[in-house]
């Protein structure tokens, strides 16, 4: 779980510890306003070898854990500058309060940038991070380029975990989260058939290299044509 998060999720709790008491009931709705904004970067004269992705997430939190539905859209440089992108938003749930059970149901938002060039290992950004000078470190080989796609499209599980137990998963959401989205998963489909197609399906060791890179492929376009409700507070609490 981020540093960002982990503070938020204090903050929603010391609110809750200063008002609850003076509240009747066990339910305490809560709203917190945010402010994110990714750094101006100078991309050099990589610029045109470089696709930067926004990265939107939406927290759907209950209980003890949740799920980090993250949305991609490409952004552009100007003469080789990444301008500044600002969200305004809110977390906003309600707060479960009893001499047994205490636990929040909420909604989170996020910003984030995301810097992939081929050849390259990812460069990750969080909100308000001034990373000053981009490091670009090769990744060389076929083996390190497919990790490469697998860290930006989340192909392995991710869970992240704080000192509180609170646990979160990270997923890609589906492409009917808007059309710059799918049009990002089926850039990344097309990035692993293109790595797939340096290998020779009946070479020794890389036929099952090849159907692995082609699988990864499928699975985003799969994602990319899925149509499916955004996250919303009414449904993490009834569960549906």
């Amino acid at each position: 779980m981020s540093r960002r998060l982990l503070l938020q999720q204090r903050l929603v709790q010391a609110i809750v510890l200063v008002v609850l008491p003076i509240l009747p009931g066990c339910l305490f709705p809560f709203a917190v306003p945010k402010v994110s904004q990714t750094p101006l970067l100078n991309l050099g004269p990589e610029a045109d070898q470089i696709h930067a992705f926004r990265v939107d997430g939406m927290l759907d939190f209950v209980g003890y854990g949740g799920v980090d539905h993250l949305t991609f859209s490409e952004i552009t440089s100007t003469s080789g500058w990444l301008l500044p992108r600002t969200k305004l938003s809110a977390t906003y749930g309600i707060y479960v309060y009893s001499v047994a059970l205490n636990y929040p149901t909420y909604i989170s938002h996020s910003l984030g940038l995301k810097l992939y060039r081929p050849g390259y290992e990812l460069v990750e950004l969080d909100s308000w991070e001034r990373p000053g000078k981009i490091v670009w470190n090769e990744a060389p080989d076929l083996a390190s380029q497919e990790k490469v796609l697998d860290q930006l499209f989340l192909m392995k599980p991710e869970e992240r975990w704080d000192e509180l137990t609170w646990v979160t998963d990270k997923c890609l959401s589906p492409g009917s989260a808007s059309a710059e989205h799918q049009r990002v998963l089926l850039f990344g489909a097309a990035e692993y058939e293109r790595l797939a197609s340096h290998l020779v399906a009946n070479g020794p060791g890389e036929k099952n290299s090849r159907a692995r890179l082609e699988a990864k492929a499928s699975k985003l376009r799969k994602l990319a044509t899925k149509v499916e409700p955004a996250p919303s507070l009414r449904r993490s609490w009834s569960g549906n």
